[in-house]
């Protein structure tokens, strides 16, 4: 079970991981009303200094939420995911040398784990 999975299903009251059940309990975003929003819109890539302000949470909170249910991990698949579509679209696109090397580069960095998020 994904930590994610893991994490709705302590927020829904049944057993799961117990550093889990400690977070959703002290989570604000757990218990957010709009959770379900706050999580795609996060992995669709909106700030989170956007997210911040319109579900009125912190933005650390939302990076310490993402971290602990594996929505970090997901959002950075996400990035890879449109890295490998742009490189893979290198032929079709109006790009330079310059910016297909970045992407290559990024993408490989993203791979072998070395990546700021």
């Amino acid at each position: 079970m994904s930590k994610l999975r893991q994490a709705q299903t302590v927020s829904a009251g049944t057993e799961a991981d117990p550093s889990l059940k400690r977070h959703a309990e002290q989570c604000g975003i757990c218990r957010h009303p709009q959770r379900a929003q706050l999580e795609q819109g996060f992995l669709n890539w909106v700030s989170a200094r956007d997210l911040a302000t319109e579900y009125q949470v912190s933005k650390s909170a939302i990076y310490n939420h993402a971290e602990v249910t594996g929505l970090l991990d997901q959002r950075h698949h996400n990035t890879q995911s449109a890295l490998d579509r742009l490189i893979e679209r290198v032929d079709d696109a109006q790009v330079t040398a310059g910016s297909v090397i970045s992407a290559i580069r990024l993408r490989l960095k993203m791979e072998a784990g070395r990546a700021t998020r």
